[in-house]
């Protein structure tokens, strides 16, 4: 008898890497595509819950944005490009999400196998170090089958 799933999600992650000299102009041109890419605040009143996990020197390199106060988000948010672009680059971790609704349908089919994309961002790392990250869900009208997962993944 073959395992039902009833609740499926898969995070694709394509690690790339920005040479030093290009990052600032890298940030700069993500920063500049408004309707693809929004840079993302780790505010302290949105999913507190996610942060508890993480001791506080991790959690303030990882989300040095979580501790900026009122002030420094509306300074950021009123400022120009290329002032966002020098406030951003001096940060040691930086978040983008992309605007899925305004650019295609997120879901593809293939084979039977419907393929949701939920969300894409991309984490960068000061030195250059990039993750692109892709959460996907697989849709079925019916309940999947492990194989069925396990195929996807593969």
């Amino acid at each position: 008898m073959e395992l039902k799933t009833v609740y499926q999600y898969t995070y694709f992650v394509y690690p790339f890497i920005i040479k030093k000299d290009r990052y600032s102009d890298f940030c700069g041109k993500i920063l500049e595509s408004r309707d693809e890419w929004s840079f993302y605040i780790h505010n302290s009143s949105r999913k507190t819950g996610t942060y508890e996990y993480f001791l506080p020197y991790v959690k303030k390199f990882l989300f040095p944005t979580h501790y900026w106060n009122d002030y420094r988000t509306k300074q950021y948010e009123t400022a120009s490009t290329r002032k966002k672009l020098n406030m951003i680059t001096e940060l040691s971790c930086l978040t983008f999400k992309y605007n899925l609704q305004k650019s295609y349908d997120s879901e593809f089919r293939n084979d039977g196998i419907n393929v949701l994309i939920e969300n894409i961002e991309m984490v960068c790392f000061k030195p250059g170090i990039c993750f692109l990250i892709i959460k996907t869900k697989l849709d079925s009208e019916i309940t999947l089958q492990l194989s069925d997962v396990l195929n996807f993944n593969y």
